[in-house]
């Protein structure tokens, strides 16, 4: 599972989404680089639940994309 937080301009919390199964990091990573190289339009991501989420690209301050199946440190010692 991919999940991605999104950092939104003027806004003081992240958004937080975790992506159907089948979604694919690196389609993501270059959908979202194409995207923001344009610098407008709109990020549509589809959320677990089916749920389709817009996101104004002019407004993107910063977005993480985590793969679940990477190892995951907890503790001290992470």
């Amino acid at each position: 599972m991919i999940e991605v937080r999104i950092g939104i301009t003027q806004l003081p919390k992240e958004l937080e989404i975790e992506l159907k199964e089948d979604s694919s990091r690196d389609e993501l990573i270059s959908k979202v680089e194409e995207m923001m190289n344009s610098g407008s339009g709109i990020l549509w991501l589809t959320n677990r639940k089916n749920s389709k989420i817009a996101v104004p690209v002019s407004k993107i301050s910063y977005i993480e994309i985590t793969d679940e199946l990477e190892e995951r440190r907890v503790g001290f010692g992470a």
